[in-house]
């Protein structure tokens, strides 16, 4: 199991807007149709409204690399930038972390149903 983070440093105010964006081009459903893609979520700090972070939990990184070249992913991307106080780069995979330890050991609570 691999997880990824990828960060979105935001004008304030922004969480909701990419929130929104997020929800209208159904960027987590999408990432599910790809075999492997176990669990998803965007969180913030509770005391900032400038700093987004979509964390993925994946069966392995073959996995996540579908994703990365899935045409899909991208979309949303001109709604998306002006929300953001950096420039960005489309084609950034985000931060790859290795998963040393989880629990429950079972992957059933994380993968989808059959």
């Amino acid at each position: 199991m691999i997880m990824t983070s990828i960060d979105f440093h935001l004008k304030p105010g922004k969480h909701k807007d990419l929130k929104k964006v997020f929800e209208k081009y159904r960027i987590f459903d999408r990432a599910f149709e790809i075999k492997g893609c176990w669990k998803l979520v965007m969180i913030k700090p509770k005391e900032s409204d400038d700093f987004v972070q979509v964390v993925g939990f994946w069966e392995n990184e073959s996995s996540y690399q579908e994703w990365l070249d899935n045409p899909e992913r991208s979309l949303g991307t001109d709604d998306m930038l002006p929300l953001l106080n950096t420039d960005w780069d489309k084609s950034a995979p985000g931060q790859i972390l290795e998963v040393l330890l989880s629990e429950p050991k079972s992957t059933g609570a994380w993968s989808k149903p059959a």
